[in-house]
């Protein structure tokens, strides 16, 4: 796995009292390798101990991103922009996700933990020691299991009647945004922005595998508990609404079957849309169902600062 690293240099002026380039370090590849952080060629602080430089760091690392690419980075500032560099994301399809961290100073203030850009860094902060980054999550996530469970009404209507087994869920989660600019300056968010361009959301659609064992038995002697449906790996998504567009849904379809034991079987489906985003995360949104049946539907949204467990998460901290 490997980090970018940009760093501007700003002499004796602070990062916020110029403008200039990342010129100092951009886009340099440090890799972990045998149990260490590392990069070739080593940079050299300031002679003058006194002088500043500000770090910003992405991952994963990137060589060479091009607009054309399907998904993930496709884009970055030049080592000739001023301002704070930049990288350009486009959502991947479910099969194609991978994480995408960025590069934070942790410090704990009055007992209160702060997440910053490593900005105006001397050498007599550091001395020989490394810069150490904590990467945190750019992207926020949503997950494809679903928690059904029946309502005490329903239990008592099917209970020495029916059986009730789950056969399938699509989930399509529309709005997304298709592609945006993470500024690698931030704070205790990571900082996203909008690109203006023809591409402005897209969804993306989970199907789960056949189903087995996700049943409400009859012979049940008590209302059981939640049973979670098909738990898919999520979804990552980018933390953004496009201005004038729609917020994010979830349309949520699933089909089950209703068993009355005398060979008579029929199949149905419940629906339902959820707005999600991440003034919902780390919350259980619930959302009831009455069609033939009645159900309790749970769906959870991560934030982009909760730890996401998932294929392609990485959560090092590097030192350079």
């Amino acid at each position: 796995m490997s980090v970018g690293v940009f760093a501007s240099y700003t002499g004796k002026l602070t990062y916020e009292n110029t403008t200039v380039s990342p010129d100092y370090m951009y886009n340099q590849e440090v890799k972990y390798t045998a149990g260490h952080w590392d990069y070739t060629p080593v940079k050299l602080w300031p002679n003058d101990a006194n002088d500043y430089v500000s770090f910003f760091a992405y991952a994963p690392y990137e060589a060479a991103p091009e607009e054309g690419s399907a998904t993930g980075i496709i884009g970055m500032s030049r080592s000739v922009d001023l301002g704070d560099p930049w990288i350009n994301f486009r959502l991947p399809e479910f099969e194609n996700q991978v994480d995408l961290l960025y590069g934070q100073h942790r410090s704990v203030e009055g007992g209160t933990v702060k997440y910053t850009s490593w900005l105006d860094q001397q050498k007599y902060n550091w001395g020989e020691e490394p810069m150490c980054f904590v990467l945190k999550h750019a992207l926020a996530c949503i997950g494809d299991g679903v928690s059904v469970r029946m309502s005490d009404a329903l239990y008592d209507e099917m209970h020495g009647r029916v059986d009730i087994t789950f056969n399938s869920i699509t989930i399509t989660y529309r709005n997304l945004a298709t592609k945006a600019r993470l500024v690698l300056r931030s704070a205790d968010t990571p900082n996203w922005k909008e690109i203006i361009s023809g591409e402005l959301t897209c969804s993306r659609t989970y199907n789960s595998a056949p189903i087995s064992g996700a049943k409400f038995s009859k012979t049940a002697d008590a209302n059981p508990a939640a049973i979670t449906i098909d738990a898919g790996n999520g979804l990552f998504y980018i933390p953004l609404q496009i201005a004038g567009t729609p917020r994010p849904v979830a349309d949520i379809y699933l089909t089950y079957t209703i068993d009355n034991g005398s060979g008579a079987t029929f199949t149905d489906v419940a629906t339902a849309s959820v707005p999600f985003g991440p003034e919902e995360a780390g919350t259980v949104q619930n959302f009831a169902l009455t069609l033939n049946a009645d159900f309790n539907l749970q769906a959870t949204v991560v934030s982009p600062e909760e730890g996401v467990s998932m294929p392609g998460s990485i959560t090092p901290t590097p030192g350079f």
